[in-house]
């Protein structure tokens, strides 16, 4: 499982990075969230996000879902690409989250009161867990540096064995992207109608 690298360097983090299957990528910050395992494969080693909380306040950690496959969705409540992807992402959710996968949505590049009014308006709307990461849209900004994320809505598709199967960024009305990823890692769902998770 994950996705094995080909010439790539330990000390090599934030540089360009060719995948086994040709894809290209930016290699995570090593000691972060995502590191260079000595078999060549991207995987995890801490905390899914350092700093970042629920909309109850409390810290949230990639290891809470030890166990789990897990789809961590970066996202802002100005981006309107990132919305106009939640109603797929709550459809998807439906159906796997008895399936021992988790979905967590971390609304980066944003303020907290912004995120905290989204929240209050789509609590009977979205069932997904979701966090605030509080460096807002400082380059401490935990999609930036741990992540190297340049756009959102970017999601990571992590495995059970903690490594990363797929990443997806951007959305458009006929995206699977996140149904074929979790397809990848043996979850069976039924086709979510896109045109209809408005």
């Amino acid at each position: 499982g994950g996705t094995v690298l080909e010439n790539y360097s330990v000390a090599a983090a934030g540089a360009l990075v060719r995948y086994a299957n040709g894809t290209h990528g930016v290699a995570p910050l090593p000691g972060a969230v995502l590191s260079f395992h000595k078999s060549g494969r991207l995987g995890h080693v801490g905390v899914v996000t350092r700093n970042a909380v629920d909309s109850n306040g409390k810290q949230v950690h990639l290891s809470d879902y030890k166990g789990h496959i897990v789809v961590l969705d970066f996202w802002a409540t100005w981006c309107g690409p990132c919305q106009a992807a939640m109603p797929h992402l709550q459809k998807v959710y439906k159906q796997v989250k008895d399936k021992d996968v988790a979905v967590l949505a971390v609304c980066v590049m944003d303020q907290k009161d912004a995120y905290d009014k989204w929240v209050t308006a789509n609590k009977n709307v979205y069932a997904f867990p979701t966090a605030f990461d509080p460096a807002g849209r400082s380059p401490k900004s935990i999609s930036f540096e741990l992540y190297h994320v340049g756009g959102i809505p970017t999601q990571f598709i992590i495995g059970k064995d903690v490594l990363v199967a797929a990443a997806n960024v951007g959305y458009d009305e006929n995206d699977h992207r996140l149904e074929d990823s979790l397809a990848s890692l043996g979850v069976s769902l039924d086709a979510v109608d896109v045109s209809s998770a408005k």
